[in-house]
């Protein structure tokens, strides 16, 4: 159920993170799938805000609304879920079609018009950020890492990472 205060904190917490990454100093690679990730995250709370309205207005939404609304939902939970766990061999658009019961290009479509990027490369950045985390923090090897992230290989997730920089 939709709390109203709740829903208002979040979007605003949203908008002071999405503030201070757009102020602050990190890698320009990680801001950017952090603003991505704030955006969207914003964009749900206005649509909960709205289903707020509606029902405050006990006139539902048009049906186009409700397509709107599920397919941000979908992007938004997608990106969620590749935030939570980079892993570039899992997040592909198969898996998350089979997931949302939808097709492959509807996702793929879907993903790259609300975020700009296309689905992969949403994927690619948010393992590169995580494996820049993690080089920093000099507990796994640079194998490890690739394993982690999903890559088959050392050289495949070195180039990769190279390119990202």
């Amino acid at each position: 159920m939709l709390e109203p205060e709740t829903t208002r904190q979040r979007f605003i917490a949203a908008c002071q993170m999405l503030e201070t990454l757009e102020n602050g100093g990190q890698n320009e690679a990680c801001n950017e799938a952090a603003v991505i990730d704030l955006t969207s995250r914003m964009e749900l709370a206005v649509s909960q805000i709205m289903q707020l309205y509606w029902k405050a207005k006990i006139s539902p939404p048009s049906p186009a609304t409700v397509v709107v609304i599920k397919r941000n939902s979908i992007v938004v939970n997608i990106c969620s879920e590749i935030d939570r766990e980079p892993n570039i061999a899992v997040h592909t658009a198969s898996y998350f079609s089979q997931k949302h019961r939808m097709s492959e290009s509807t996702i793929r479509n879907h993903f790259r018009k609300k975020l700009g990027v296309s689905l992969h490369q949403y994927v690619t950045r948010s393992c590169m950020c995580a494996a820049r985390r993690l080089k920093r923090q000099k507990i796994l090897t640079i194998e490890q890492i690739a394993s982690l992230l999903g890559y088959a290989d050392k050289s495949g997730f070195l180039k990769a990472f190279r390119r990202s920089q």
